[in-house]
């Protein structure tokens, strides 16, 4: 049986379809890298200001793209997992 080290069962992963609190990790040309433990999500360069740096904190929501990717957006979501929002 294969021993794992207790810090990857306390690697804190996302928070799926709610707002997190994320850090940047670097930027390129796809856009801001926000951390969680090892994992990364991606703040598209279009959603990117010229005030954002490495190091900064940010509140996204984070949710899958189609190939099961995370992906961070600064827009709040009308409703997050487990609500039900009144649509037009």
């Amino acid at each position: 049986m294969q021993q794992k080290n207790l810090s990857e069962w306390r690697t804190p992963m996302f928070d799926f379809g709610h707002m997190n609190q994320l850090e940047v990790s670097r930027i390129d040309g796809q856009g801001a890298w926000l951390r969680s433990g090892r994992q990364e999500a991606l703040l598209p360069k279009r959603e990117l200001d010229d005030e954002i740096k490495k190091g900064d904190t940010l509140l996204v929501f984070v949710y899958a793209d189609a190939s099961g990717e995370p992906v961070a957006t600064l827009r709040q979501p009308f409703a997050e997992v487990g609500e039900y929002a009144l649509l037009r």
